[in-house]
């Protein structure tokens, strides 16, 4: 039979691990304990004197037995994706984390999306941010606003959570270019290295007139994406100018018909790296309606992996970003910042794949899977 100190320690970890005391610096006085349990001082003293050796709370003198800042936990982690529709990638992602917080013991509070302009987009999430501070989360999961003009409100988000001391990692990518770094964990793949792969597989397919399409707002990710392209072709000894890059604009609908227009032109290009497979798929059915081949007259390339890539018509070669794996890092490095505030931060990149399929590969038997370097 457990003497009843134990009893009582036992009652009070579980209370402090279920956040029963989030927002709260101490435990209740002695006294309090006492009546509350009914027992005596002494007791009550024994209880607490388990739980400063086992870590759970420290004693101050002259104020009480305090929380240690680790141990106070709501189980609750906020997940601020406010582009979560801007592609079908960002909605698994967000699924997926949901998912391994679940796993870890943890529930999700969903912060909501951010339509509409830019500046409405920016108000919202700031608005977010506080109200996940009121909630007292243990810590937030951010997947940063895309856009040069966002750059502003994305930094708001973070000293916002920063002044409240509430950890924060960021999802998918920093918020500050390349080679600058923000001090925050970032979880994501490479993008530079994706880049680099996808260029080389190009080269190897034996394509010469490389196009890197880029639409909507300047991100992060494209940026180093691009880099990788570009690196990968220059340091090959090939062909890599100006016209290397085009910037569609409007919508989607848009946006392929100013490739179509590209490719009735002169010197039309020979493969085309598309920003997403939502808009590859969409661009291979208006070129096969115009009688031109894949990959026969033109290769084009994806990213995301896409459910849609593997049912395209030819398959849609395409770099997998794998939202199982990068949610269930994120959700463990939030984890391990909550209880190590003050380490240095950490840049982990998860491995991603490039997978070959028949809009780049003449047979079938080309059909595989490379590994992006890490």
């Amino acid at each position: 039979m457990k003497a009843k100190y134990e009893t009582i320690a036992e009652t009070l970890r579980a209370e402090i691990g279920s956040g029963k005391f989030a927002g709260k610096k101490s435990l209740p006085s002695e006294g309090s304990l006492a009546r509350r349990f009914s027992a005596s001082r002494g007791t009550i003293r024994h209880a607490l004197s388990n739980l400063c050796l086992s870590g759970v709370i420290e004693s101050r003198r002259g104020s009480g037995y305090h929380f240690r800042a680790k141990t106070v936990r709501t189980g609750r982690i906020g997940l601020l994706m406010p582009e979560i529709t801007f592609t079908p990638f960002f909605q698994r992602l967000a699924h997926e984390v949901a998912v391994a917080a679940e796993k870890s013991g943890c529930s999700v509070f969903f912060g909501q999306e951010a339509g509409g302009t830019a500046a409405k987009r920016a108000q919202v999430v700031k608005s977010v941010a506080r109200r996940f501070v009121k909630q007292g989360v243990d810590g937030v999961i951010f997947r940063p606003l895309v856009g040069e003009c966002q750059q502003k409100a994305n930094r708001a988000v973070v000293d916002i959570l920063r002044k409240a001391k509430v950890p924060v990692v960021l999802l998918d990518c920093d918020v500050c270019h390349f080679p600058m770094k923000s001090g925050l964990d970032v979880v994501g793949i490479n993008h530079l290295s994706a880049g680099r792969c996808i260029a080389a597989h190009l080269l190897e397919c034996g394509c010469e007139r490389i196009v890197f399409l880029q639409g909507g707002p300047a991100s992060v990710n494209r940026r180093n994406r691009l880099a990788g392209v570009a690196g990968e072709v220059v340091s090959a000894g090939g062909r890599w100018g100006d016209d290397s890059v085009v910037t569609l604009t409007g919508s989607d609908e848009v946006g392929v018909e100013q490739v179509m227009r590209l490719l009735d032109g002169g010197a039309a290009p020979d493969a085309l790296i598309c920003g997403n497979d939502a808009f590859a798929v969409m661009l291979m059915k208006r070129l096969a309606a115009s009688g031109r081949r894949i990959p026969q007259d033109i290769t084009i390339v994806g990213f995301d992996d896409d459910p849609c890539a593997a049912l395209a018509t030819p398959p849609l070669t395409t770099i997998h970003q794998p939202a199982q794996r990068i949610a269930a890092e994120a959700v463990k490095t939030l984890a391990w910042r909550i209880d190590h505030p003050d380490a240095p931060a950490r840049n982990i990149l998860v491995p991603a794949t490039l997978v070959v399929r028949g809009s780049t590969a003449l047979q079938a038997h080309d059909f595989t899977q490379k590994e992006v370097n890490k």
